[in-house]
Order: C-alpha cells, then sequence, then structure tokens
C-alpha cells in the first residue's frame, strides 16, 4: 500500500483580513468583501480586491456537467468475467473509442494499461484503427509491454502495455480487445471488482456480464437511476449482468470546491466475501505469523524503553518517534503478500526500511511486547474522508495500514507510524473519519475512525488596530495556533527550516498594501513540545486603511473565507461533493482602538449544522468596537445530495443575511 504524502488545507500558517485603500473607488459600497486564503505553513492574502457578491454568484446559474456535444470522444465497453472457485478469473475486455476532436485524438491515441505479472497474464487480442470501410491493425512494433517505475520510492511489480494507434483523425474509431487472467487471488477464494458506469468521458455503452462458481455479493451505486443490473443463479452458477440505461458524461465544471467522490458517480461493485469479518480473519491468518514472530533487538530495546513509561501517551509517543529514528520509508507492493502483508520483523530491523505495513507491523509487535494491546487497521488515506458505503467486503477499497492501541485507561487511540512525530492524541486528518478493516483474528471488522474534534484544531488571530493620526494605522496581530494546526506549523519551522518571519513579511508585501515597519514580536519554537500550542506576534503599519468620508470612517465587515466559499455554492444545480478545508476552527477578532461607532452595530448571528457552524459577535467593550468571527468546519466534505437539499438553501439564505452587505460607520475618539 503505497504511502502518499499529502497537505492539510486549512490554519497552517498565517491569515491576515485587512482592508485595502483601493476600497474606496468602490462606490462607497458597502459590498466590499477582503478574503485571506490560507495555505500551509504560511499565508495568502487576498487584500485589495473589491468584491460584490453577485460577482461570486456569477457562474452559478451554469450547468455542472459539461455537455455531451464537447465531450472529445465516446466510449463504449464491454466487459466478460468468468471467475473460478479459487478466486482467480479470466477478463476479457472490449472497448470502442469513437474520436470527436484533436483532444480525443490526443487523449486516447495513445493506450495504456497497468497490470501486474506476478498474478496476471495480460494479451492483446486486437488493436486497431478504423476511418471508414478502412481498418488499419496496431503493428506489433508499435505495441510496448515492460516493468513501469514508481514515482513512490519502493518495490512493485508493475508492467505497463502501451500501444500507438495509427492514423488517428477526427471521426476515428479505435478497437481495443484484451484478455487477461487473474491466476493468484490475493485470498484463496476472494475475487472482487468495480465497474465504473460514469465519470469525466462520455460512456455511450457500457456493459458487464459476469460468470462465477463463487456467491456473488454486489452493489450498484446509482442515484441517477442509470444502471439496469440483474442476477441469476442456476445448477452452481452465479451470472450477474448490468448495462447502462442510457449515456453519462459527469465531467465537472463551473463548480467551486468541487470533489467527486465514489458515491457521485454510477458504479457496480461487487466481491465473492459475504462478510467483512471473513474478509479480516482472513488477512488476520496472514499478519498474526508475522507479528507473533521474534522481536529483533533493535525494535525490543523500543518496547523496554517504553514500558518504564507512566503514561500511554508517552509510550505510544516515544515509540513513534523511535520507529521513524530506526526506519526509513521504502515501500513494497509486489504481490501476493507482499502487497497486503508485511515483512518478516527480522528482515524490517536488518534491512532498517519499510511502507506502512512494515511501520505498522514493527509498532504492533512493540506495543504487544511492552503489554499494550494494539492492532493493524486497513484504510484509505486522502485527506478528504471517504463517502463510498463499503457494503460489500473489498480489499481494494484500501491503500493505507494504521494501528488502533486500546488502552488501558479506556481510550483508543489511532496511529499513523509514517506519519513521522504525529502525537498520538491527534488523529491525522487523512485517516479519520472514514471506515476502516480492522485486522484482529476472530474480532476483525469494519469499523469507523474517529473524526477529528474541531475544538482541538484552533487557529485564531486577534488584532488591535491604533489610529497614529498621520494617515498610518498600527496594527498589532497575534496569532494562536492549537491542535493539529499547531503541530503542523511546528513541523515546518523545526524540521523544514523555513525563516518564519521573513515569510510572513513577504507574503503580506505581496498584497500590495503599503506596509511599513514590520516586526516580529515573538519567537519561534525550535523544537516541537507538548502542549500542542504556540502564538506568534507581529506589529506593522499600513497606509491609508479605512476610507474617510467627512469625519467619518467607512469599516466593511469582511465574512469569513468559509463564507464565500459555501456562498459559492448553487445547491440547485450541484452535481459534484464539496471538499472543504481541513477540520478546525477558524476565529478571527479585530478591535478598532482608536474609533467610535457611529450608530448601531450590526447584529450578531450563528449559523450551525452538522458540517460546518459560523458565527458573529459584534460587541462595543469600553467604546472598543470588538468583531469576533468564528468559523468552524466540522467535516471536510459535504454530501452532493446534503448541498441539494432544501435545508441548505435555507442556511445559505441566513449565512447570507448575516455575513453579506454589512458594515458600520466608525469615527476617530480625537
Amino acid at each position: 500500500m503505497p504511502s502518499t504524502g499529502y497537505t492539510r488545507m486549512r490554519a497552517n500558517g498565517l491569515h491576515f483580513r485587512l482592508l485595502d485603500a483601493a476600497s474606496r473607488e468602490v462606490n462607497h459600497s458597502l459590498n466590499l468583501l477582503v478574503i485571506g486564503m490560507k495555505r500551509f505553513g504560511c499565508m495568502m492574502l487576498a487584500l485589495g480586491a473589491a468584491i460584490l457578491y453577485f460577482l461570486v454568484m456569477a457562474d452559478a446559474g451554469d450547468a455542472a456537467f459539461d455537455q455531451i456535444k464537447n465531450a472529445p470522444a465516446s466510449v463504449r465497453t464491454n466487459v466478460h468475467i468468468e471467475v473460478k472457485k479459487d478466486g482467480t478469473a479470466t477478463i476479457r475486455e472490449h472497448h470502442e473509442f469513437f474520436i470527436h476532436s484533436h483532444e480525443g485524438i490526443k487523449k486516447y491515441g495513445i493506450y495504456a494499461h497497468q497490470h501486474n505479472p506476478a498474478i496476471e497474464r495480460y494479451r492483446v487480442l486486437k488493436m486497431e484503427t478504423r476511418n471508414g470501410s478502412e481498418v488499419k491493425p496496431v503493428p506489433a512494433n508499435l505495441i510496448e509491454d515492460k516493468p513501469v517505475a514508481s514515482n513512490l520510492s519502493g518495490f512493485d511489480a508493475i508492467n505497463q502495455l502501451k500501444a500507438a494507434f495509427p492514423d488517428v483523425r477526427e471521426g476515428s474509431v479505435l478497437v481495443v480487445d484484451i484478455q487477461w487472467v487473474i491466476f493468484r487471488a490475493k485470498l484463496p477464494g476472494l475475487f472482487e471488482f468495480v465497474f465504473k458506469f460514469g465519470g469525466d468521458e462520455h460512456i455511450e455503452r457500457a456493459e458487464i456480464e459476469v460468470v462465477s462458481e463463487l456467491p456473488l455479493f454486489w452493489e450498484v451505486n446509482d442515484r441517477w437511476d442509470i444502471v439496469d443490473a440483474q442476477q441469476e443463479i442456476g445448477n452452481g452458477v452465479y451470472r450477474l449482468s448490468a448495462r447502462n440505461k442510457r449515456s453519462t458524461y459527469f465531467k465537472i465544471i463551473h463548480e467551486e470546491q468541487s470533489l467527486q467522490t465514489d458515491e457521485d458517480l454510477p458504479y457496480l461493485a461487487m466481491s465473492t466475501v459475504k462478510d467483512w469479518r471473513d474478509l479480516g480473519r482472513s488477512m488476520s491468518s496472514l499478519w498474526e505469523p508475522r507479528l507473533k514472530g521474534p522481536l529483533p533487538v533493535p525494535f525490543k530495546k523500543i518496547a523496554n524503553e517504553i514500558s518504564s513509561l507512566a503514561s500511554e501517551d508517552a509510550k505510544i509517543d516515544t515509540m513513534l518517534n523511535r520507529v521513524s529514528e530506526r526506519l526509513r520509508y521504502h515501500g513494497d507492493w509486489r504481490p501476493v503478500e507482499g502487497t497486503d502483508v508485511p515483512r518478516p520483523l527480522a528482515d524490517i530491523g536488518t534491512q532498517g526500511f519499510g511502507d506502512c505495513k512494515d511501520f505498522s507491523a514493527v509498532s504492533v509487535a512493540i506495543l504487544r511486547h511492552a503489554g499494550m494491546t494494539a492492532y493493524p487497521v486497513f484504510v484509505e488515506r486522502d485527506r478528504h474522508a471517504p463517502t463510498a458505503r463499503l457494503i460489500v467486503p473489498r480489499l481494494d477499497a484500501f491503500d493505507h495500514v494504521v494501528v488502533l492501541v486500546r488502552g488501558k485507561d479506556g481510550k483508543s487511540r489511532w496511529l499513523d507510524p509514517t506519519n513521522a512525530f504525529r502525537p498520538s492524541s491527534l488523529i491525522p486528518e487523512d485517516i479519520a473519519d472514514r471506515p476502516g478493516l480492522l485486522i484482529a483474528g476472530e474480532s476483525s471488522e469494519l469499523v469507523r475512525l474517529p473524526a477529528e474534534d474541531p475544538a482541538l484544531n484552533v487557529d485564531e488571530s486577534i488584532s488591535l488596530l491604533q489610529d497614529r493620526n498621520d494617515g498610518w494605522v498600527k496594527y498589532n496581530l497575534a496569532r494562536r495556533y492549537s491542535g493539529n494546526a499547531a503541530f503542523d506549523v511546528q513541523h515546518r519551522i523545526v524540521f523544514e527550516k523555513i525563516d518564519y518571519d521573513s515569510e510572513v513579511e513577504a507574503e503580506i508585501k505581496s498584497s500590495g498594501l503599503r506596509i511599513s515597519d514590520f516586526r516580529m514580536l515573538s519567537d519561534v519554537p525550535v523544537k516541537i513540545e507538548k502542549p500542542f500550542e504556540f502564538t506568534s506576534r507581529f506589529s506593522f503599519l499600513v497606509k491609508d486603511f479605512f476610507y474617510r468620508a467627512g469625519e467619518n470612517y467607512f469599516h466593511a465587515l469582511e465574512a469569513p473565507p468559509l463564507v464565500h466559499k459555501l456562498l459559492s455554492i448553487d445547491p440547485e444545480r450541484r452535481e459534484s461533493s464539496y471538499g472543504g478545508d481541513s477540520v478546525g476552527t477558524d476565529i478571527q477578532e479585530y478591535r478598532l482602538e482608536s474609533w467610535r461607532v457611529v450608530g448601531a452595530p450590526p447584529d450578531n448571528c450563528l449559523i450551525d449544522t452538522p458540517w460546518f457552524s459560523v458565527r458573529r459577535v459584534v460587541s462595543i467593550e469600553s467604546e472598543v468596537l470588538v468583531i469576533r468571527d468564528t468559523a468552524t468546519t466540522k467535516k471536510n466534505v459535504i454530501p452532493v445530495n446534503m448541498l441539494r437539499a432544501e435545508s441548505f438553501s435555507r442556511t445559505a439564505d441566513k449565512i447570507r443575511e448575516c455575513f453579506m452587505q454589512v458594515g458600520v460607520i466608525i469615527q476617530r475618539k480625537n
């Protein structure tokens, strides 16, 4: 299972919300929106942007899916599968690609298919280009089948077949007939397959037929009523057939924060295993002999060291640090056992490297040796939590292995040993809130990993603005990070050695504001320590900060970035899920110390949903205007069916009423 890097897409750096002097030129409007955008470890400013709300929604009426007439090609597919009792199978595929444009020539003129010769035999039956009555077969010298290098660090046994079609034009039909035989199943009696009926290709016709000597268990994901599936059983043979009722083209356009999850596309999933517990028990029978093997001396030293520690958190965190110091990451995805089963502990200890399976196996073995209860867990690793229902048991639903520790204190802790230095108290974002297959002998089962607690991941900035009576405003900023947000930015500072204050200053200056006298008033962390929290402080001067009208000044209350992202969604036409920021809480508070409010301040408001909440509190404390906005992301995926619900439209109306077209008139105190 390859280990893939990922980036937390929220408050891991700095995020300022300033108003540009350029706003004075925009009709003196209350519609000024200044959006702060964050990226990993630093801040991105969108300053000086006078954006009217109707511009945010300008594309809302456009279709979410591209039109079929714009598709570069049309595809017809037929798949026939014969499954044997041991889980091996023969698969015959026939594809026809009807080329409509130059883009289609580039996309389909070269055919590429990856396969694994250690468990599969792959054979080309026919490849040809058809131009009317003229047929040109692909010659043997234009077909190549050879090992392909992985883009990740690790061993694999993947081959790629590549073929170049001759004389491809607009109007050509490219024909592919291939056959591949799975001669070794991942587990005895296990066959699994997913057939998709839609995506960013125009699927004109798609048909699949499966004839199996083993019982077939299957599920269809189809909110569009596209898939027609039928099963027949007779004489010990199980037949499953499915086809599309109409053509599909699910290429998303004109949707902000678009995320096409598994459940956003129609598919047929099948397996010859009925129960997740059976799948877990079978995999456990392969893992346990490795976990119970002799513990190599380097790992035994780690187990002895953590045994003397008092708290379970200390034991786990020390183990994670020691293992990451002892092992370097290097994958091994060579089947059959290499893909889903770790290498022997002795080999891992001697060679000093491993992938997620090996890191997890070593961690489980060390923890067990130290008297703790630990198990491996298969998950799909991704920043956005997968939404697939996983009714049918399939190993290919997962691509990563982590560890569950059931503590004597009653707490369950979920660890990713390949995520170096990540504390046990914080579940990593890319394994949180998703299904996992617990590999625990007779107790194996499909489990749900916990979601991140947004209250633990906080990015809070408190800004104090002071008028100097010379056209300059002094801006004092205190920025507090906690939880995963603190850990991530500390990790960048400590291990990536970024020049933190210079990076912040450069980002501020890139906004185009007239800035002077930038200073960092606090020290940066030199090591990562508990608690995972730290505060950075800055000060600088900003020229011509507010729009002036006579004795008064106008101050627009810009909405949090989360608000603008949510309001860019058109719930009536939405076709993809919302892929949002990381789970956590973003607090922005700023205080106007040198001004008083003319008239009443805006109303306070709170909009709360299972996926997010936004709150605005405006108060006057000792004649100081205080605006505090709290935006909480509870889940970083909002399913498309929720976005299309009437309740979301009502929620959007409340957000719009609270945050859009809101401002205050202020006046200098002296």
